[in-house]
């Protein structure tokens, strides 16, 4: 099939194939498009403009995090990728074989990354991004002790090629783990699209160093760290989303309430603590807490896989929404109608104003049902329903994207009568 997607300023769309419960609680396998549109946002007007550089479909979630194995609690036996080496510490590479992982070492029990040798010694980690560097700000934080005091590192830093680090710390270490944390910004000019994240050795080689809970984020401000795993953002393979999703990352750092209303309604508040969150109103947790019972339980013998139905029995398709339960004052919470206008306010700080635009998103799809020539002007017309059903604000970047979603009972047609799939926006 044919699927074509506008060729606007700021989009990017995805036709994939899915799974939801009809109205029976009878799983329907569906069609799925998603047209996703990125926008600049004037922080003194809440208007939007569409970006010059589009945020892609998300094929996987992104984490917030952008470190692996950042708080050392599996080694490479564990990731399968060293098994005659249990305490090395996974997705890390060392200079002076130096990383090993202390049982003990870490907050609750967990596994910290011993590092010790020559001076010259660290370990270190590549990360890699879609885009070049130059221009973009991170965070990087980090928790670390040494054996006995006093000790010293120098060098702990964000590297890339071609130009000086960032975030370098350089501390004096206790016996007890402290955190210790640094932002930086790249030159604009800064071609790489890969940094090196690196942990040092003490400046005294007799000394050795534990370090812990690893964050490096694309942000200008650190967020307290969170043993969770956190999305910045989540993927955008959602078959189907029944109600309307708002997020909002970041605008955290001031305790109190904080609200987010839609022409005047308020959709979601929650308090916000003093310690600096990594979102104001993030995604929900598929893991714990309320939006995990909503995904059903899989019965029968687990080695039977794969099921005949790919949804549980007991699965609701509100799973498929990210949206913060426990702040939602509405129930339902609705799809986000055209032109809205968000406030998103505090009782201490500054609010944010967006203004959503008036965009149209219709598709439709085509299908040879067999009668007459295969020719378009004898395919079958269908209209499918777009709902504008994910908002994600980001206030700090001055950014927001929108995903419209349309779903249709994949099983209505043929398989092989499917010709084409036509979105515009308007």
């Amino acid at each position: 099939m044919e699927v074509v997607f506008p060729q606007s300023r700021g989009c990017a769309g995805m036709f994939f194939l899915g799974a939801r419960k009809n109205g029976a609680g009878v799983t329907e396998p569906t069609g799925t498009v998603v047209l996703k549109r990125t926008y600049d946002i004037n922080p003194l007007t809440g208007t939007l403009t569409a970006a010059a550089t589009p945020l892609p479909i998300f094929l996987q979630d992104q984490p917030d995090n952008v470190v692996q194995n950042s708080d050392f609690e599996m080694s490479q036996a564990d990731f399968a990728e060293a098994p005659n080496n249990p305490t090395k510490a996974g997705r890390w590479l060392d200079a002076g074989n130096v990383s090993t992982l202390s049982p003990g070492q870490g907050v609750a029990g967990t596994r910290a990354i011993r590092v010790a040798g020559a001076l010259s010694s660290r370990v270190a980690q590549t990360l890699a991004f879609e885009k070049s560097l130059g221009g973009r700000s991170f965070a990087f934080s980090f928790s670390a002790k040494a054996d006995v005091t006093p000790a010293q590192i120098a060098g702990a830093q964000l590297e890339a090629d071609g130009t000086a680090p960032i975030c370098v710390v350089n501390a004096n270490l206790l016996t007890t783990l402290n955190r210790s944390l640094a932002i930086g910004v790249w030159p604009p000019n800064v071609q790489a699209k890969e940094l090196r994240l690196v942990l040092p050795v003490p400046t005294d080689a007799t000394r050795t160093a534990f370090y812990d809970q690893v964050q490096v984020e694309e942000r200008a401000f650190t967020t307290r760290w969170d043993p969770n795993t956190t999305f910045r953002y989540e993927h955008d393979l959602a078959a189907f989303k029944p109600e309307g999703d708002l997020i909002v990352l970041g605008f955290t750092g001031v305790s109190g309430t904080c609200r987010a209303r839609v022409n005047g309604s308020v959709w979601f508040e929650r308090t916000l603590p003093v310690e600096r969150e990594k979102a104001a109103f993030g995604w929900e947790s598929r893991l714990t807490g309320p939006r995990a019972t909503e995904k059903g339980v899989f019965s029968g013998n687990p080695s039977d896989y794969p099921l005949a139905d790919p949804l549980p029995a007991g699965f609701l398709n509100r799973f498929y929404n990210g949206y913060n339960r426990t702040a939602a004052q509405l129930n339902p919470v609705p799809y986000l109608p055209a032109g809205a206008d968000i406030l998103l306010e505090r009782t201490s700080g500054s609010n944010y104003h967006v203004v959503l635009g008036n965009e149209t998103v219709a598709a439709t799809l085509m299908v040879h049902t067999g009668t007459g020539p295969d020719k378009e002007l004898f395919w079958t017309s269908n209209n499918i329903v777009m709902n504008r059903d994910t908002l994600v604000i980001e206030p700090e970047a001055n950014r927001c994207f929108v995903v419209w979603r349309g779903a249709w009972p994949s099983e209505d047609y043929a398989e092989n009568s499917y010709r084409q799939l036509v979105v515009t926006l308007s």
